[in-house]
């Protein structure tokens, strides 16, 4: 029932997939108790759907539960404890409580560095999220020799051509691209898909998301036609493999209609924002934080079309669903306060414009 509940999850199904990661729960605590070991691993399952759709106000309580009990009934050192802390860590990292997330990925760190060894996968991982948080927060100089580090012995212990060696290349390279290292940055982006063709296959979820990867840096350097066959093979063998409304399918439609919006293609790139968002409520629900992203860009689209009255509405309400869902403090929602306030400025600067050219004309009438 949980492997079932799994597969409906990462197809998208959030319908079919809830009510057995809740029925697994309820009959887990029924017949093997509350503290059971898998009892606490249908919570901390629960706990990541929610987390998966956003509904974060779901998810907390269950993540602070699970860790309570992991430690209490298995200990502070062993494994399933430390997931449960990784995931209540995650859970904040998400919300943009990186004060919050930090300790808690040291300590995971710490622990399974102790308890697990160095070179264990487990740590290797707890190593990558920590590098994540510091690439977060800008911290850039403490993020890469921990993903040069975790690169360098997850090719060690698990092979060059290893799933998680093939992630950790592409967050090296992520983190080359954020700080403007394009040709760092390109060679392990294409190695990554290289690498991710011949091991997982044309068609994989993970080789996907890697040309994602490779479209989203030619796009930075603007090679635009280079991206755009990306985005589109990317879109259609995302279509193929995960469904039409499947959010890895929704993030390349964005993509495709940010690169056109990207070149000033806004009679492309519109009716592409305008499906993703509908798509996404539809999908994911009015608040999960990639809704809200769709509103965002649909909103910033408008506001560069002059269509400031489309705009405004849809600026106002990112902001207040941020505010409720990810809390006042997000970086998503300081970047939507901006936007509203950049949004308010053009207004009032268009209608400056719209003023003086409007005077022109009648000097030029009463001149003539």
């Amino acid at each position: 029932m949980n492997n079932l509940a799994d597969i409906f999850g990462s197809q998208g199904k959030y319908k079919e997939a809830e009510p057995l990661h809740k029925e697994t729960l309820r009959l887990r605590k029924k017949v093997l108790g509350e503290v059971h070991p898998d009892t606490l691993m249908s919570k901390n399952n629960l706990a990541q759907f929610f987390y998966s759709q956003g509904k974060y106000e779901a998810a907390e309580p269950l993540c602070e539960e699970t860790l309570r009990l992991s430690k209490k009934v298995l200990g502070e050192e062993h494994p399933n404890t430390f997931t449960s802390m990784k995931n209540l860590a995650e859970f904040f990292y998400s919300q943009g409580k990186y004060e919050a997330a930090e300790p808690l990925y040291k300590e995971t760190l710490r622990l399974r560095k102790k308890v697990l060894g160095e070179e264990h996968p487990n740590t290797l991982t707890s190593m990558s999220y920590l590098a994540t948080l510091f690439y977060s927060q800008g911290k850039y100089e403490a993020a890469e020799p921990l993903y040069k580090e975790t690169l360098r012995l997850t090719k060690k212990v698990l092979g060059e051509e290893h799933p998680d060696t093939l992630r950790s290349m592409n967050n090296l390279a992520a983190l080359f691209k954020r700080q403007g290292k394009y040709e760092a940055a390109e060679p392990l982006y294409k190695e990554t898909l290289r690498l991710s063709k011949k091991v997982l296959g044309e068609e994989h979820p993970d080789t996907l998301t890697s040309m994602s990867n490779l479209a989203i840096l030619f796009n930075s350097q603007g090679k635009y036609d280079a991206a755009e066959l990306l985005d589109e093979e990317t879109l259609r063998l995302r279509k193929k493999v995960l469904g039409e409304v499947h959010p890895d399918t929704l993030m390349s439609m964005n993509n495709l209609a940010a690169l056109f919006y990207g070149q000033g293609k806004y009679d492309a790139a519109e009716p592409l924002y305008k499906e993703t968002l509908r798509l996404s409520k539809k999908v994911l629900g009015e608040e999960h934080p990639n809704t809200l992203s769709y509103m965002s860009n649909l909103a910033i689209l408008f506001d560069s079309q002059g269509k400031y009255e489309a705009a405004e509405p849809l600026y106002k309400e990112t902001l207040r669903l941020r505010k409720k869902v990810l809390g006042e403090e997000h970086p998503d929602t300081l970047r939507s306060m901006n936007n509203l306030r950049i949004d308010s400025g053009t207004k009032q600067w268009g209608a400056l414009k719209a003023s003086w050219r409007a005077f022109r004309t009648t000097i030029g009438s009463r001149n003539s």
